[in-house]
């Protein structure tokens, strides 16, 4: 007797990073026909309208579609100019991720058992920017607000998901220092030095966001047992805090923005009592 929770998904971009860890996660319990533009059982390059229809046509019946594929260009936006889509540096955007996903959406429809689900990549970066990542943060803005709209008129029961994951463990050598979250591993002294790389963009491009909001966590302490770079005490992390927090207004001080920059250092845990500067810096 089959299964009737085993479901047949259909994963594009299955020999990626993202791609590659799906199918570890899922693989033992649902079947995955593995898909993207080079490898896989099924050959789908998602910038292509016809590949997408035929694929889905020549896998058979589907109980989901999840794509892990898409491709945008990271450049500043000093560096682009206006141009048509097909000239312009966010045509690779909107052509592959962007209407890629909208288009395997249409013909997910159509191809889908009834109460199928379709989930679509799209990024933090939706919501938060950074420096030479506008493509990425217009394209999965876009498909998000897709998503929403789709899942109004989809037939059938079908549903549609748009996942916007920050940095992914697997990538988090390539990219991680892009995308920390509140990691207590993570010293502020490397966030610091980060942010100043984004700033020198800035710098560069002669207009500074009318509001950024930096978060050096390392005054709240912790992870003391796989702290990295030795930052791994109480007076190590405060250090580390101080240290990070000092030279991020070092540097906008060296800055055009200085004279009309005002930064506001608000404590941790606030709720809590004062901490080791003085309690007042919290009343903002």
């Amino acid at each position: 007797m089959s299964d009737p929770t085993r479901l047949r998904i259909l994963l594009i971009g299955a020999s990626g990073e993202l791609g590659r860890a799906i199918v570890a996660e899922l693989g033992g319990r649902h079947e995955i026909v593995t898909s993207g533009s080079k490898s896989g059982e099924i050959r789908i390059d998602i910038a292509d309208p016809g590949s997408i229809v035929a694929g889905l046509k020549a896998v058979g019946p589907l109980d989901a579609v999840a794509c892990a594929a898409g491709a945008v260009t990271f450049q500043p936006m000093s560096a682009i100019s206006p141009a048509s889509v097909e000239r312009s540096v966010y045509g690779l955007g909107i052509v592959n991720k962007l209407m890629g996903q909208v288009n395997l959406t249409l013909a997910a429809r159509d191809a889908l058992r009834d109460g199928g689900s379709i989930t679509l990549i799209a990024g933090v970066l939706s919501e938060h920017p950074i420096v030479a990542g506008s493509s990425a943060s217009m394209v999965n803005g876009a498909i998000e607000a897709f998503a929403r709209a789709a899942s109004v008129e989809l037939p059938r029961g079908l549903r549609v998901n748009a996942v916007s994951p920050t940095v992914f463990e697997e990538s988090m050598g390539g990219y991680g220092p892009f995308f920390r979250g509140f990691d207590m591993r993570f010293p502020d002294a490397w966030r610091v030095a980060e942010w100043r790389r984004e700033l020198s963009g800035y710098v560069a491009a002669g207009e500074l966001p009318a509001l950024s909001i930096v978060r050096l966590p390392h005054d709240h302490l912790g992870a003391f047992g796989d702290a990295i770079d030795g930052v791994d005490t109480p007076d190590t992390q405060m250090a580390d805090h101080d240290w990070a927090v000092g030279s991020l207004v070092d540097a906008l001080s060296h800055t055009p923005f200085w004279e009309s920059t005002v930064v506001a250092v608000v404590e941790d845990d606030a709720q809590n009592g004062s901490d080791h500067v003085d309690a007042h810096r919290s009343l903002l």
